[in-house]
Parts: C-alpha cells; structure tokens; sequence
C-alpha cells in the first residue's frame, strides 16, 4: 500500500496517523520535543520527510535549531505535537506544491512501504524498500 493523495487535502486521516505513530514513540498522543529529536536522528526518512539534516542534528547547531523552529511552528508553542496540528502542517505543506512536498509524498510512500514489509529490496536516496 502506498499514501494516496486526497483530492485537496495531500493524505488521509489513516496514512497521516501511520506515520504520526512513528514520531509518538510512547503513543501518549502527543509528540514531544525529544521523541521528534529522536525520530529525525534515527530514521532517515523522517529526517528527509521534513528537511532536517538528522545525522548533524545533535552536533550541528544550525540543524538542531531548525528543528527547534520547526517543533515550535507545528506544536503553536505548546509542549507537544498532537496528531491534528502535525496533520495540518503535513497538508498546508502538501497544498503548497513545492518541490519539498513532492518529496514528503515520496518519502511518506517509502515509509509505508517500510512499515508494510513489502519492500521489494529496491533503494531510494539510500533509503532501502
């Protein structure tokens, strides 16, 4: 299976909490500042998915920052990241049309396929599928 596009919304409410469930480590409901630290240094894909250099993140100020930014831009200041605020910051991003949210929906469909099992050994960006 991989995300399909809404009409105009970018992704459905199940293929956004697929991936949503891979930043909320605890499953509490909310994404914390340090599970969204932790998902972008370990997993590539998420990494790439929102445009942070996750292997410099804990060494590089400039990409820690970024994240920081983009942590605070989502969460509207509060301490955590809930699934419809993530949700809308995904299809804002994906309405927009830039070539970043076509990458999302690359990435987004490598995710999946991750998740699924069903990758056919193939590799994309060094992303293995």
């Amino acid at each position: 299976m991989q995300y399909a596009p809404e009409v105009e919304n970018g992704f459905t409410d199940a293929e956004l909490r697929a991936i949503y469930g891979k930043l909320d480590k605890n499953r509490n409901g909310i994404v914390s500042k340090l599970e969204l630290i932790a998902a972008v240094s370990q997993e590539k894909s998420i990494a790439d998915m929102l445009g942070i250099d996750g292997e410099s993140l804990l060494s590089d100020e400039k990409s820690f920052d970024e994240l920081h930014s983009l942590f605070e831009e989502i969460s509207a200041g509060k301490k955590g990241i809930d699934f419809e605020a993530f949700a809308k910051h995904v299809r804002k991003a994906c309405a927009e049309r830039t070539p970043r949210s076509n990458r999302m929906l690359e990435i987004f469909n490598l995710i999946v396929l991750a998740l699924s099992g069903s990758g056919n050994g193939a590799s994309w960006g060094g992303f293995k599928v």
